[in-house]
């Protein structure tokens, strides 16, 4: 353990892995939180496991001296998830990982681990920003990163392409206009049934109040919607077959924030297979907020698609 300790909290401690720990790495990508929020990386058997260390952890060591590290119980030294920092092409900067067994997710170890990191990135590595990117339907990896002081910035395209993210980073800071930065990224992010791991039109009562009115216009008519009518139709075009490979995304976005009152004037493009057929739009999004119990939520939205 001396040779691979990175470093010790009260209850965990970060080291590097090794062959040894295969069998922990099936477990944990081939958990339910690892499968809903990064997706299937396809490892089953040890072989699978050692390829994936070699390509992705193996790598981190070896080119830049750090990388995601075993966080393990100081009592009873069991491996209970990974955290470190990433250097990725995609991103201007490193980025911190996490991912964590169930049975140990809410209960202050993520967090735990995202400190030591951020201290081990910025006494040994002398980095100062740190960034990280988060499913947007990952609401406990979302709050872990608000406690651990990061902000919202961004929406970003990675993965080719084929995936949205949420871009924080610990020199953004979490204001009102960030905070509705996020609950927009958030509202489009779930329409999304791209790679199999949507929609999450779940997400819809977390970031709404009960009683929201969604207005749709269409030059003609207006359709008026609760989330009880909006919800039900939607989920049945995006996991049915009707509407496939579809994504929702902001262009721009302009806030007007009142004290407990904000407007965000939205424009947005979408794209998917509709029975079968290829199209793309473009839109404009009128989204109203109000701050309930010092939290944002979203009280209307209004849109139209362009024709």
């Amino acid at each position: 353990m001396s040779d691979t300790l990175i470093l010790k909290t009260d209850r965990i401690a970060l080291s590097k892995f090794s062959d040894d720990d295969a069998p922990f790495i099936i477990e944990l990508l081939n958990s339910k939180g690892w499968l809903d929020f990064i997706g299937d990386r396809k490892v089953k058997t040890t072989d699978d496991a050692l390829n994936y260390l070699n390509k992705s952890i193996y790598s981190g060591y070896n080119q830049n001296g750090f990388g995601l590290w075993k966080v393990t119980l100081n009592d009873g030294d069991m491996p209970i998830g990974m955290c470190g920092l990433l250097k990725r092409a995609e991103l201007p900067a490193c980025d911190i990982g996490f991912a964590l067994l169930p049975d140990y997710i809410g209960k202050g170890f993520g967090q735990e681990a995202s400190r030591a990191v951020l201290q081990i990135a910025g006494d040994r590595f002398k980095v100062n920003e740190i960034l990280a990117v988060t499913d947007p339907a990952n609401t406990k990896s979302i709050n872990l990163l608000i406690k651990s002081g990061f902000g919202f910035s961004k929406s970003v395209s990675m993965h080719d392409g084929k995936e949205t993210l949420l871009l924080f980073s610990n020199s953004t800071i979490h204001d009102d206009a960030a905070k509705i930065n996020l609950i927009t990224a958030r509202f489009y992010a779930v329409f999304d049934n791209r790679n199999n791991k949507g929609p999450h039109l779940d997400l819809l009562s977390e970031l709404c109040i009960e009683n929201i009115v969604i207005l749709k216009n269409t030059g003609q008519i207006t359709e008026s919607f609760n989330l009880n009518t909006f919800i039900p139709p939607r989920e049945k075009i995006l996991t049915d077959g009707t509407l496939t490979d579809f994504t929702e995304e902001e262009i721009s976005g302009q806030n007007i924030v009142e004290r407990s009152l904000a407007h965000r004037t939205s424009y947005y493009f979408k794209s998917g297979i509709l029975n079968g057929k290829k199209f793309e739009s473009k839109g404009t999004k009128f989204l109203s907020f109000a701050k309930v119990n010092n939290e944002w939520k979203l009280v209307s939205v209004l849109w139209e698609d362009e024709e």
